[in-house]
């Protein structure tokens, strides 16, 4: 059995360097730290540097503000009647994804946990020909408010005198069903600049009242019987990827009307690339009439996120639930830990929406 040497029989210069290292560990200690402090600090320059430089040429990011900039460009209408006209586009959104919904679709500001985001970067990652997601929810809007900015189920101003002059005249505003609207006091996300009877303005709270303003002055208008609002979105967008997420309880609608509502914004845009996203709030039996009445109409345009969010997502990802997790799941309820504040996804549950997005486009042909 080969021996152990003894210390004394060790060279000379080794038995120096332990001696050094065992009087002045403390500095050398130190010393290595402020060397690996430095070292650290120069790598993540660089990695800034990079994603600096390799995000300056990315065109999918979501676009600021979402739908609710003066991005867009307001209808070119020089019709002088009162006739409710809608202009052609005048840009080209044929490569973009516009994001409708509700609260689960609103991401104004920008955020980058929410679940466009997370579809922007998968799209950018995979060098994708969309050119840009737009987020366009705004919290508290039903599918009917929605659908009236998007323009498949227009919203109408009841009767009213518009004035002469650029002030203020408040107004009610309908949906072609029949269905009063509120407007939230928010964002317009595709409302404005408008046009109602050839006039255009913007619909404002002015003093906690619903308004128009109309853009210049001219002569006064009557308007006796509901009037078609040309929205921003009405005139300027359409043929886009449509995305439509109302993630909150659609007990408000029969199955049919919901069914009916979708129906009429996919025809409006006119196009067949479109996704149906699921509500994700109720439990199986509350929700599950109006997955079974979109799976018929829709197949697979449509996504049941509440099925996948409580069955199969575990078998996707190794996801951990807590004892409200699992309570809710009992009842076929999407867990808790999906969900912020009851009214958006969170951060794990924007990726998972992104990276199913991404798959069913794939597997439609919607995206190459």
């Amino acid at each position: 059995m080969k021996k152990n040497k003894k210390y004394d029989e060790i060279d000379t210069s080794i038995k120096e360097k332990d001696l050094y290292y065992m009087q002045n560990r403390s500095d050398i200690l130190e010393h290595r730290l402020v060397i690996g402090i430095i070292a650290a600090f120069i790598l993540l320059a660089v990695f800034v540097v990079f994603k600096v430089a390799s995000g300056s040429n990315n065109e999918y990011n979501i676009k600021s503000d979402s739908l609710n900039s003066e991005y867009l460009n307001p209808p070119n209408n020089e019709d002088t009647d009162n006739e409710a006209t809608i202009t052609e586009p005048t840009v080209d959104y044929s490569n973009s994804i516009i994001c409708w919904g509700d609260s689960f679709s609103d991401n104004i500001a920008n955020s980058t946990n929410f679940y466009t985001y997370y579809l922007s970067e998968i799209l950018s990652s995979r060098g994708s020909d969309i050119t840009a997601v737009y987020s366009s929810g705004i919290s508290g809007d039903d599918m009917l408010t929605i659908a009236a900015k998007q323009g498949g189920v227009p919203m109408q101003v009841k009767p009213v005198t518009i004035p002469a002059q650029s002030k203020a005249v408040e107004i009610s505003l309908q949906s072609t069903y029949g269905n009063d609207l509120i407007i939230q006091d928010k964002l317009n996300s595709g409302l404005n600049p408008c046009s109602i009877a050839g006039i255009d303005g913007n619909i404002e709270y002015v003093n906690g009242k619903l308004s128009f303003i109309r853009s210049t002055p001219g002569e006064a208008v009557t308007l006796t019987t509901p009037t078609t609002v040309i929205t921003n979105s009405m005139a300027n967008i359409k043929d886009y990827i449509a995305v439509f997420f109302f993630g909150g309880e659609p007990t408000d609608y029969t199955p049919e009307e919901v069914v009916e509502i979708y129906k009429a914004m996919i025809d409006y845009n006119n196009s067949d690339r479109y996704i149906i996203i699921g509500s994700i709030t109720g439990d199986e039996a509350t929700l599950s009439p109006y997955e079974d009445a979109l799976t018929e109409e829709f197949k697979n345009h449509y996504i049941n996120l509440r099925k996948y969010l409580t069955e199969d997502v575990f078998n996707d990802y190794d996801i951990s639930i807590t004892a409200n997790d699992a309570k809710a799941l009992r009842n076929g309820s999407v867990p808790p830990s999906f969900i912020l504040n009851g009214n958006r996804m969170a951060d794990q549950g924007s990726e998972i929406v992104a990276n199913i997005l991404f798959d069913r486009m794939l597997q439609l042909g919607i995206i190459n």
